[in-house]
Parts: C-alpha cells; sequence; structure tokens
C-alpha cells in the first residue's frame, strides 16, 4: 500500500541519516517495541486501522520520544520533520 510505501521510505531515510537502524527489532514483537519507544504508545484508533485483530491488546503507555533527541543538533530540522512526517502509525 501507499502507507506501507511511505512507512518504508521514513525508515530508510532515517536510517541514512543516523548511520544505523532507527528501530533495531530482532523479531517483530521485539520490532513494535523498538517503534513505540520512538513514537510513543498508538491510539485505540491508531491499532484498530493497524489491525482490527488487536483490538483487545494491551500495548505499555509510552510517551514519544522527541525527533530532535534521536537525530541530535547533526540533522538540518527540514530533514528530522520529513522524517517524523513519514514515520507516523496513521500516515495523512
Amino acid at each position: 500500500t501507499t502507507a506501507i510505501d511511505v512507512w518504508s521510505a521514513g525508515c530508510v531515510l532515517a536510517e541514512l541519516l543516523l548511520g544505523q537502524p532507527l528501530f533495531p527489532g530482532e523479531s517483530g514483537v521485539d520490532q513494535l517495541v523498538e517503534i513505540i519507544k520512538v513514537l510513543g504508545t498508538p491510539t485505540r484508533e491508531e491499532i484498530k486501522c493497524m489491525n482490527p485483530n488487536y483490538n483487545e491488546f494491551k500495548f505499555p503507555q509510552i510517551k514519544a520520544h522527541p525527533w530532535h533527541k534521536i537525530f541530535h543538533k547533526r540533522m538540518p530540522p527540514e530533514a528530522v520533520d520529513l522524517v517524523s512526517r513519514l514515520l507516523q502509525y496513521l500516515p495523512g
């Protein structure tokens, strides 16, 4: 889907900027935990849109990690803004 392509582009761009994977998970569940550590816990609506079968699953409540702390000051703010727009649970 287009949303998956947008997400993939965001992951590739983030990895190019950082020089390492943004979400270095070892398994599907570990990958999800790494994503939640960065983006924060998805809302119920976001979870339902991503996978309707997860309607009863309880995710840990974690706040989003600020993008400027992930990329530090070494990145142009426009690049960080682009990554933040590409890597959303439900891209607009």
